[in-house]
């Protein structure tokens, strides 16, 4: 059994709108119970809303200095608010004579620019922040 924070809230809020105090479920290897304290079973509606989460990235598969710019060309590749395809290069890092793409992995916007050009950016450095679409 492998539960998310994001499953525990779930669990959580079905407990409190179903009215349960205790919960417990095994799946045969592990097994988890949850307790509520009677001050704490509120109606859902008063439940606080769900944190927001951490906006995704798209990152560096290689190491080397990163550019926004292809060398063999001069416009500039992504900048912020750009929409983006599945697989579209949003940067590139070069190291030696090795030209590596960095790209988005599915549809979406791109969000703020999180490097500069020419720093130094090593293997899953984040480079965008990014908005999936659908």
């Amino acid at each position: 059994m492998s539960l998310t924070v994001a499953d525990l809230d779930d669990l959580l809020a079905r407990m409190i709108a179903a009215g349960l105090s205790h919960l417990s479920y095994s799946d045969g290897r592990a097994s988890i119970s949850m307790r509520l304290d009677p001050a704490s079973a509120v109606p859902l509606s008063a439940a606080p809303a769900p944190a927001v989460a951490e906006p995704e990235t798209i990152s560096t598969a290689s190491m080397g200095r990163l550019v926004f710019a292809h060398p063999g060309r001069p416009e500039d590749v992504a900048a912020e608010g750009l929409t983006m395809g599945a697989g579209q290069a949003v940067a590139y890092v070069v190291s030696g004579q090795a030209i590596t793409a960095v790209v988005a992995e599915k549809p979406g916007s791109l969000g703020r620019r999180l490097r500069e050009e020419g720093d130094i950016v090593g293997y899953g450095t984040p480079v965008f922040e990014f908005v999936a679409h659908g």
